[in-house]
């Protein structure tokens, strides 16, 4: 939250002097509680702040040292002597500071109270105006005869235990709390002095509502920062007093926390910045990790928090954020034909069947970034894959080259006569790569053929691997 301050000026804010009153502080006052006060000689007292000739003092500014008294008025007020009181005398400035004193002694020694139903029981007071006087503890006792010694007695005092406020003129005042994520101000009315019924207006320029007529009026809204003039008339049945400020609203704090929020591979660290912070003046901060600065450094996943402290007003607001971590694994797979043959002079390596974060990328050991290479020379080929978060991993393989060369061979006797009307070519001795395949010249694929006719025969021998 959000204060208004007002500068404490400190008076000497009372000063009672011997003269003509007798009644002065004492360390070590007497004891009065035993005496049992029953007599309704002086009854229904009330106390106010007066000058010297006991008219009540009506206006003055606040904070003006104004030299009064005070005075007691009585209903009832018949011909006695030697007032004796006791009373605790408090004083409270607009500050809130409060001193307080315990007074005693006799008025009027020997002589008669005056019958006009008041009289003074104090001499000057340098009071400030707007001051809070109140009274506690009073005790007041007197003499029928002028011949009698004044001091305390009974039956013939009064008592009145409770605190009792000495009437003073009214003095408009008032403070103001912001709430820290709102333009809303509450008002507290400080309001001191009075006779009778106090009533309020209040004047909000620019608030809403714009005006109030309750003592403490709360969630008057602004709207938008800036210096908006205020006005607090306070009234009794004597007259009013006006208090005007200008108040000034300040923009709500909003605490923010940018940067990566992501840790993966390649991003072991990450910076988390809340120096965009909106604050009015300088700001502070305290990080859940128990650090002051506006950035930090972390290497963690987690829930990271910061709050921040407007120093201008005090207002504080905090902001979290989670730190991920993707560390999600890379897994490269080459498929595809891994062998040249004397059929298969060119193969297609193919890593399109790996995995990894997101949309990843391909780097062969040729340089392509393809998903798949063309490769027509045996060797070692590998491809790395990259996901988004970073991580990698490697494919290779080898590519082989199977050439080995055929061998066709036929055997058999080979010339007709008269006694010899058939023979038979054989080439199952021929040799090629794994299981070869025969094909005649007459189109037989067997391994070998009977033939009747002369003429000119071959076969032909292919391997596994097309040689």
């Amino acid at each position: 939250m959000a204060w208004k301050t007002t500068l404490a000026l400190l008076f000497t804010l009372f000063n009672l002097s011997i003269g003509f009153s007798q009644i002065t502080p004492v360390e070590n006052p007497m004891d009065v509680s035993d005496y049992k006060c029953v007599s309704s000689d002086f009854d229904d007292l009330s106390f106010y702040l007066g000058d010297s000739s006991g008219d009540p003092i009506d206006s003055c500014n606040s904070g003006e040292n104004i030299v009064a008294y005070i005075w007691i008025k009585s209903v009832n007020n018949p011909s006695r002597y030697s007032l004796w009181a006791q009373y605790t005398l408090s004083i409270t400035d607009i500050d809130g500071n409060t001193i307080s004193k315990i007074y005693q002694g006799c008025q009027y020694e020997k002589k008669l109270i005056p019958s006009n139903g008041q009289f003074q029981i104090s001499d000057e007071i340098d009071w400030e105006c707007g001051s809070t006087v109140n009274i506690s503890g009073f005790y007041l006792a007197w003499r029928e005869r002028a011949t009698q010694n004044c001091g305390p007695t009974d039956p013939k005092c009064v008592r009145l235990g409770n605190q009792s406020r000495v009437e003073t003129p009214v003095i408009a005042n008032f403070n103001y709390t912001q709430e820290c994520d709102s333009y809303i101000v509450n008002f507290e009315n400080l309001t001191t002095g009075g006779k009778g019924i106090v009533e309020y207006s209040w004047s909000f320029v620019g608030g809403n509502p714009s005006t109030s007529f309750i003592k403490d009026p709360l969630s008057i809204d602004f709207t938008q920062p800036g210096n908006y003039s205020v006005t607090l008339t306070s009234s009794d049945e004597v007259g009013s007093n006006s208090y005007s400020e200008t108040i000034s609203i300040f923009q709500p704090i909003d605490s923010k926390i940018t940067g990566n929020q992501e840790l993966t591979c390649t991003t072991s660290e990450i910076t988390l910045d809340a120096s965009s912070s909106a604050v009015n003046g300088t700001a502070s901060y305290l990080w859940s990790n128990g650090e002051e600065t506006a950035t930090i450094k972390v290497t963690e996943p987690g829930n990271y928090s910061v709050i921040v402290t407007d120093n201008s007003n005090g207002c504080s607001d905090k902001a979290s954020i989670t730190v991920e971590q993707n560390t999600t694994t890379a897994n490269a797979v080459i498929t595809g034909n891994q062998e040249l043959t004397c059929t298969t002079t060119s193969v297609t390596l193919d890593a399109s069947s790996s995995t990894a974060d997101g949309e990843f990328t391909y780097l062969w050991s040729n340089g392509s970034t393809d998903s798949s290479i063309l490769v027509s020379d045996a060797g070692d080929y590998s491809v790395t894959i990259t996901g988004e978060n970073g991580c990698s991993d490697k494919a290779s393989v080898t590519v082989e080259q199977n050439t080995t060369t055929a061998n066709a061979v036929i055997t058999g006797n080979q010339e007709l006569t008269c006694t010899t009307t058939s023979v038979t070519l054989d080439a199952s001795s021929s040799t090629a790569d794994g299981e070869f395949t025969y094909l005649w010249s007459n189109g037989s694929t067997d391994s070998s053929i009977l033939v009747s006719d002369a003429g000119d025969y071959s076969v032909t021998i292919t391997g596994e691997n097309g040689c």
